[in-house]
């Protein structure tokens, strides 16, 4: 049997070499990256060669092409299954709540049932929310509500900035540490922040992706510090629009919000990129400056 390796792919642009490595993982061909003066190369065995390359062909990019508009959402997709998906139950639900001004159509969502009423006082249109605060549909047996909650939005800015940045954090770590980390980091975060928000609010009205977002942010801040893979991922001007959109929340620009939920998430966040960073392999970790020449 033969062992010898060839070479499918080679760049200077490191990020890219290991974004096609795990494309090539994700369809079950083992690839090797090795450094060769300023270029990283990928290699595969003999027999995975065409089909390495044929995979590759898909995703590379010649120079002048342009990809169509469908073909670039369904590649989108298929690289970032779990951003995508959460993106596109959060658009889902903006619509299907008529862009945030018919929240009673999504009050399943809510930890517990919120009923928007309506009544005119002094000429004057008057919405009031009325709910419970016992949270008895959530222990009935409604776990998806300590999910669901983080997808309504009732303002476009609101919702048009947490899917930009859900987009750009999230697709992130999708190709950086893999679809089922994400996950893993996701169905943590959603019911954690769900419950911080509601024991200190006291009060089911609430939701929005804040809380993801800052999930996100503190984790690829913190990877960003300790492993080479996330090293320059965050830049520097993010630290000033993460805190002012962390202290939005608690200014309560948006009717439906989260605040203590967006703290606990970058808590969150940070501890997990920390104690994450403690696990990686000697070779993933940025020297200390001391260290350096």
């Amino acid at each position: 049997m033969s062992t010898n390796r060839v070479t499918v792919f080679s760049s200077t642009n490191e990020d890219n070499v290991h974004t096609l490595a795990g494309i090539l993982k994700s369809y079950k061909i083992t690839s090797e990256i090795k450094k060769l003066n300023n270029s990283f190369q990928i290699t595969v065995g003999e027999k995975s060669q065409s089909r390495a390359e044929a995979i590759i062909a898909k995703h590379v990019r010649k120079p002048g092409e342009q990809k169509e508009p469908i073909r670039l959402f369904r590649d989108f997709v298929q690289e970032n299954k779990i951003t995508s998906a959460v993106l596109l139950i959060a658009i889902g639900v903006f619509c299907f709540s008529s862009f945030g001004n018919d929240l009673n159509k999504v009050t399943k969502l809510f930890m517990s049932d919120v009923n928007y009423q309506r009544s005119v006082v002094e000429n004057n249109l008057v919405e009031k929310a009325v709910f419970t605060k016992e949270l008895t549909e959530l222990k009935s047996g409604q776990i998806w509500r300590l999910f669901s909650n983080a997808f309504i939005h009732n303002n476009l800015i609101h919702f048009l900035i947490n899917l930009i940045l859900i987009f750009q954090f999230g697709r992130i770590i999708e190709k950086t540490s893999g679809l089922s980390y994400l996950l893993t980091l996701t169905l943590v975060a959603l019911p954690l922040n769900s419950y911080v928000q509601y024991t200190i609010s006291e009060s089911p009205l609430f939701g929005g992706l804040n809380g993801l977002v800052l999930t996100m942010y503190g984790f690829v801040l913190l990877r960003s510090i300790y492993d080479t893979r996330y090293f320059g991922k965050v830049q520097n001007g993010s630290y000033v629009l993460m805190g002012i959109w962390l202290g939005i929340g608690f200014f309560n620009f948006f009717h439906i919000n989260m605040s203590y939920g967006a703290l606990s998430g970058l808590i969150l966040g940070a501890i997990w990129g920390f104690l994450s960073s403690r696990l990686l392999p000697e070779e993933r970790l940025i020297p200390p400056k001391e260290g350096l020449l």
